[in-house]
């Protein structure tokens, strides 16, 4: 992959963590850009920002409660986010509710990205499994000068058993990854982030 790619790819993987802002659901809309054995990405133009949309449904072969346990475990994110420099939780509002944050490492010569998500979540009898929706807080607390705030991210997530007791996820995802980048660049490279984060986390589940 390019070396501006690869940038971007590097930044996109904020994409990963993270309400969803749902001004379309149009299933139609989604266009089919990857499929491997674990994960089919698709994505769509927005109405909301000039970078695409994402969504990603993958197959994990894991257990409801265990997928859960470790995506609340958030200073473990070094552990399995693609390119997570630091994680940790802000302020914990409920057992289903908090913020936190993280940084991405991102290649010279861009500076380093950072980002607070607010995130809750809840059972969902329909699925008999999780949702979770996650929104960026940019003002939550001072910016540092050797990051690029994230500005804006808002995304959900639907975690729930299968019939071959494994998990199915579908994860959708809307951001701006801060500072001065080319946007066609960015919808370019789009899913590399996601894709390599998913990796990551199943190889973890599998520990």
């Amino acid at each position: 992959m390019p070396l501006q790619l690869r940038l971007i790819s590097c930044l996109l993987l904020l994409c990963f963590y993270g309400p969803y802002l749902g001004a379309q659901d149009n299933p139609e809309d989604w266009k089919m850009i990857k499929e491997t054995e674990q994960c089919t990405v698709y994505t769509r133009i927005s109405t909301l920002s000039s970078i695409k949309e994402v969504k990603v449904i993958a197959i994990f072969d894991t257990e409801v409660d265990k997928f859960m346990s470790v995506l609340n475990n958030v200073p473990a994110y070094t552990d399995w986010v693609y390119k997570c420099g630091k994680a940790r939780r802000l302020k914990t509002i409920t057992k289903n509710e908090f913020i936190y944050y993280v940084t991405s490492d991102v290649p010279f010569p861009l500076k380093d990205r950072d980002i607070i998500i607010h995130s809750k979540q809840w059972f969902d009898p329909e699925i008999q499994g999780y949702r979770t929706r996650s929104v960026g807080l940019p003002a939550f607390i001072d910016e540092e000068s050797k990051y690029v705030r994230v500005p804006m991210l808002s995304s959900n997530w639907a975690i729930q058993p299968t019939e071959d007791d494994k998990v199915k996820v579908e994860y959708q995802i809307l951001t701006e990854p801060g500072g001065s980048l080319p946007i066609w660049l960015v919808n370019l490279a789009i899913t590399s982030g996601p894709l390599k984060t998913m990796k990551g986390l199943a190889k973890y589940l599998a520990r």
